[in-house]
């Protein structure tokens, strides 16, 4: 648990060197770690067998899946000084035979600990496995998961002994900064690896950075910030957002984006729409952080049909109706997408998505919880991803109703995506057994019956056989 605030929150194909000492950041890595702990104490086996990972038939079988990973585990017992361990890790880092088999947790663990002996040992390691790819690999990849000592460590190792031009190392020191990995062979050169360096080792020189007008300085400046502490880049964000050209406003959403920090972000996200409005890039970089907040559940499956609350994302009600008209402005010009490229960094593009705009738009009308604001945003469900869709109209469709959402779901019987045309004869048949269709909606499903869509036939024709006798009778008349 001490260890936790030192180690970056981001973990498995979302690692990256940032670090928080905010715990709820670090929930779920807390949680698998009390499991691991359980499992392994119940298990009975001591640390050697535990270490020669006989644990498979034992743990996993009789206690779950949580005892696979036992870097957690692995890593207490090293930084309390248990020599039984340190001494096995270090046989099997210089043995010459494959008694103790060296496993990628075990890697991760020496670097959560960073126990001085054993980064030496992994750093003499990496120097050995020139011609083993897989092994480098393996070791880049779990220094993006311990404490700052043991990346900066093995960083100078890489750099003293010329290893930064391996693929492994170039990806693994590019995707600690948060850049895509095709920078491992587009963008990587010695002038990227000096910055990396000179900035986790310079908070002052990163914060200077972070003022240049070279978008790769502001970027790596930024990331080094957030590898200390990631609530240090609030302040220098707004900065720039307020003030800097538009290309190193993109540079710093761009860096935004790799913290998968909710709380932070997304007031980041929503003040730089606000500073610029209309700018249709600043709301491609905000995409993945706008409206989002910071949830965790293990063991319950998300119920997407619960609705965001206002007051989680809003300070007001005002705020939000204005962020509804300026999304509804931006929407109605856009194309399907809009890329832009670059995108603050040479080489990095970001694509605005018409339908994430379209979810913004439902879930800020939802948020208003009135039928002026739903009745809009009705509009634009067709610009939604088709999967969405029957549940935006299940979510949107609900009392009190307007005369708009009853002729929406009616009209929807005869779609041709089947889903949605699904969700809508349910929404209609809801609708008439609560009393809310008028004569008029009734003779729109009869026009219905001249398509195909065997399912609201079958709806359409169980609803008009329901119907009061005169009606019933009307209706026959006309289909005849």
């Amino acid at each position: 648990m001490k260890a936790r605030p030192e180690c970056p929150y981001p973990t498995g194909s979302l690692r990256r060197q940032v670090r928080s000492r905010n715990v709820e950041l670090h929930v779920p890595a807390i949680s698998k770690a009390l499991a691991v702990f359980y499992n392994l104490k119940g298990s009975g086996l001591s640390s050697t067998e535990i270490l020669a990972d006989e644990t498979e038939d034992v743990v996993d079988t009789k206690f779950g899946m949580f005892g696979s990973d036992k870097s957690p585990w692995l890593a207490a017992m090293i930084m309390k000084g248990d020599e039984e361990c340190i001494g096995w890790l270090t046989e099997a880092m210089t043995s010459e035979n494959n008694a103790n088999r060296l496993q990628y947790a075990y890697l991760r663990a020496i670097a959560i600990s960073g126990h001085t002996g054993l980064l030496e040992l992994e750093g003499k390691l990496l120097l050995a496995a020139r011609l083993q790819e897989g092994l480098r690999q393996a070791i880049m990849d779990t220094i993006s998961e311990g404490r700052p000592e043991s990346f900066k460590y093995l960083l100078n190792v890489i750099i003293d002994n010329g290893l930064h031009r391996y693929p492994a190392v170039k990806r693994g020191l590019v995707l600690s900064t948060g850049l895509p990995e095709r920078y491992a062979q587009e963008r990587y050169d010695d002038k990227y690896l000096t910055l990396v360096q000179k900035y986790i080792n310079d908070r002052d020189a990163a914060r200077k950075a972070v003022g240049s007008n070279d978008a790769m300085e502001v970027y790596l400046g930024l990331w080094a910030l957030a590898f200390h502490e990631a609530d240090d880049i609030k302040a220098p964000v707004e900065n720039l957002i307020k003030s800097a050209p538009t290309y190193l406003v993109q540079t710093a959403l761009a860096m935004l984006d790799v913290l998968h920090y909710p709380g932070l972000c997304t007031a980041l996200a929503s003040e730089a729409i606000h500073s610029r409005p209309g700018d249709h890039s600043v709301l491609a970089g905000v995409q993945n952080m706008y409206l989002k907040k910071w949830e965790y559940s293990r063991y319950v499956i998300r119920n997407y049909d619960q609705y965001l609350l206002l007051e989680d994302f809003f300070p007001s009600r005002k705020a939000a109706e204005a962020d509804f008209e300026m999304l509804t402005g931006v929407i109605s010009g856009m194309k399907e997408d809009e890329t832009f490229s670059p995108y603050g960094l040479p080489g990095y593009q970001v694509t605005l998505f018409r339908s994430n705009v379209a979810e913004y738009i439902a879930d800020i009308a939802l948020m208003l919880d009135d039928n002026v604001h739903i009745d809009r945003a009705l509009d634009y469900i067709v610009y939604l991803e088709p999967v969405w869709r029957p549940r935006r109209i299940r979510q949107m469709i609900r009392r009190p109703y307007s005369r708009k959402m009853i002729e929406y779901a009616v009209n929807g019987m005869g779609g041709r995506v089947n889903d949605m045309r699904h969700e809508c004869c349910e929404t209609v048949v809801r609708l008439f057994n609560e009393g809310q269709l008028t004569s008029e909606d009734c003779r729109m499903m009869e026009d219905h019956l001249r398509l195909k869509a065997a399912d609201m036939r079958v709806t359409v024709i169980q609803i008009l056989s329901l119907l009061d006798d005169d009606d019933a009778k009307a209706s026959v008349r006309r289909l005849v």
